[in-house]
């Protein structure tokens, strides 16, 4: 009978033992859940931030490209106002041309 006890204390300790053990183990892999969730996170918001500075950087060569097309088009209508003047005889006047 005591070696009956014996027994079952010995199987509650390990019993006790193996549940403590299970928790640890448990425990262990939330942490390391919770480490990789934290990196994709952080990844995640590494990203948002890649794409706010090629956001910016389209909207900087967009406003580039209308500046550069405003100055091309105003060197053009500059190049052709020169051309008609040099079409207009000097000394006459646009009424007289009609």
């Amino acid at each position: 009978m005591k070696e009956l006890e014996e027994q079952i204390k010995t199987c509650k300790e390990k019993a006790s033992q193996d549940a403590e053990l299970i928790k640890l183990e448990v425990e262990e892999r939330r942490l390391k859940i919770e480490v990789q969730r934290t990196a994709l996170v952080d990844s995640e918001k590494e990203v948002n931030l890649k794409l706010r500075e090629i956001e910016m950087k389209e909207r900087d060569y967009a406003i580039q490209e209308k500046k550069l097309a405003h100055e091309i088009e105003t060197s053009q209508n500059a190049a052709r106002l020169e051309a008609l003047k040099q079409l207009v005889p000097k000394g006459s006047s646009a009424d007289e041309m009609e």
